[in-house]
C-alpha cells in the first residue's frame, strides 16, 4: 500500500509509537494507514484493528477506547481527530475483524452532534433537522478512557431499548471526539447499491463514481438516511 502524504510528523509519530509498543507486546491493537483517505478529502486517517481476531459486531471495550484515544492524542497536535466504529454489516462495516477508523475532523462544516446542549449526563435525542434516531452526549474536558467507556454505555443502553421495539437488527454507528460521543441505531447497511457508514450518518459522504453520486441524488439524503437508520419519530412500548 502506498504511503499517503502527511503533514509534518502527523501519523508517522503515532505509527512509530505504536510499532515500539507492539514490539514490546504491550498493545492489543495495531494501526494501519488507509489509502482511500487521499481520495475522499478528509486528510490522513488510520484503521485501528485488534491484533487478535475480535468480531465487528462486538461493542467497544476499554482497551478499544484507550487505543483510539492514544492515536487521537498523537495525531491531534495539528488537526482535531474523530473516531468512528461501524458495529455490524448493517452499520456499514466492510469486514468482520473489529476495527475503528480515525479521521482528521472535516472542515469547514460542523457535525450535527455539536448542537447537543452542554451538560454532563444528558442524552440528546432530538437535535433539530436530524431525521433519524440518534443518542448524543457531551464528554467532560480531558475525559479519560474509563470515563468515555462509562459514558458510552449509557446512550448505548438507551439506543438498544428503542431499537429493540422496531427491529431485530443490533447494528449501530458510534463516533466520538474530545467533547462528545454519539450512537446511531441502524436497520440496514444500504439502499440498493448505496451504502452508509458512520461518517455518512454524520453527513460526511464520499462516492466512488458518478453513478453512486447520481444514486444519492435520486434517493435524496434525508429519505436515504431514514431508510438505513430509524426515522426519528416517537416509539410506543
Amino acid at each position: 500500500m502506498a504511503q499517503p502524504s502527511l503533514p509534518q510528523n502527523l501519523g508517522l509519530k503515532s505509527l512509530a509509537v505504536f510499532d515500539n509498543l507492539l514490539a514490546e507486546d504491550r498493545l492489543k491493537h495495531q494501526p494501519i494507514m488507509e489509502e482511500i483517505i487521499e481520495v475522499n478529502g478528509l486528510g490522513p486517517a488510520l484503521v485501528l484493528h485488534t491484533r487478535l481476531f475480535a468480531r465487528q459486531t462486538d461493542d467497544l471495550d476499554l482497551s478499544d477506547i484507550t487505543a483510539a484515544q492514544a492515536v487521537m492524542s498523537a495525531l491531534g497536535e495539528n488537526t482535531p481527530q474523530w473516531v468512528t466504529y461501524n458495529c455490524g454489516t448493517e452499520a456499514g462495516a466492510s469486514q468482520g475483524h473489529k476495527h475503528m477508523q480515525i479521521f482528521a475532523l472535516p472542515t469547514p462544516f460542523e457535525l450535527f452532534p455539536e448542537a447537543a446542549p452542554q451538560g454532563r449526563g444528558c442524552i440528546t435525542t432530538n437535535i433539530s433537522g436530524v431525521p433519524f434516531k440518534h443518542f448524543v452526549t457531551r464528554l467532560p474536558q480531558n475525559a479519560q478512557a474509563t470515563e468515555i467507556q462509562d459514558i458510552y454505555d449509557r446512550p448505548l443502553r438507551a439506543m438498544r431499548a428503542e431499537q429493540d421495539l422496531i427491529t431485530d437488527v443490533r447494528a449501530y454507528n458510534f463516533m466520538f471526539l474530545d467533547n462528545w460521543l454519539a450512537v446511531i441505531p441502524r436497520r440496514r447497511g444500504r439502499n440498493g447499491k448505496v451504502g452508509v457508514n458512520s461518517a455518512g450518518m454524520l453527513g460526511v459522504v464520499w462516492v466512488a463514481s458518478e453513478e453512486e453520486r447520481a444514486a444519492w441524488d435520486e434517493l435524496g439524503p434525508v429519505d436515504h438516511l431514514q431508510y438505513v437508520g430509524i426515522p426519528n419519530i416517537p416509539t410506543r412500548s
